[in-house]
């Protein structure tokens, strides 16, 4: 008679990775995810050329919509399925509770070409002026 099952060893439950160094941060392809600024609800529009444009109340997006161009962005949408004004009454409620919640109305999901270089593109758009916050999905 056997007495109870022994648990397997930690090695092999948690098998030791030995396939060379550990691979190095990963991003999908060509996107890139901005935040904007609270106060900067991006509209999506397409323009005279077939391209789509970044618009905000106060037209301070031209600077953006630059960048945009320039690395041949292919679209882009509102990363959360929220209206303006649902996300502005959230983040009122969050701020009762004492919580900061962004205005997930200002996060917008970019498309470039899949052999862009992400990195790059954040880093171009979070030097602008307007300061939106860009990082690699």
């Amino acid at each position: 008679m056997t007495g109870p099952a022994q648990p397997a060893p930690e090695s092999a439950r948690f098998p030791i990775r030995d396939s060379g160094p550990a691979p190095g941060p990963q991003w999908e392809p060509g996107v890139v995810e901005v935040k904007f600024r609270d106060d900067v609800v991006p509209n999506l529009a397409g323009a005279a050329d077939g391209k789509f444009e970044m618009e905000s109340a106060d037209n301070g997006l031209s600077e953006v919509n630059q960048v945009l161009r320039r690395f041949d962005a292919q679209g882009a949408e509102s990363t959360f399925a929220i209206s303006a004004d649902d996300a502005t009454d959230a983040q009122n409620i969050g701020h009762l509770g004492d919580a900061e919640l962004p205005n997930l109305a200002s996060f917008v999901t970019v498309h470039f070409p899949t052999d862009s270089d992400v990195v790059a593109i954040a880093s171009v758009l979070v030097a602008l002026p307007s300061r939106p916050n860009a990082k690699m999905r």
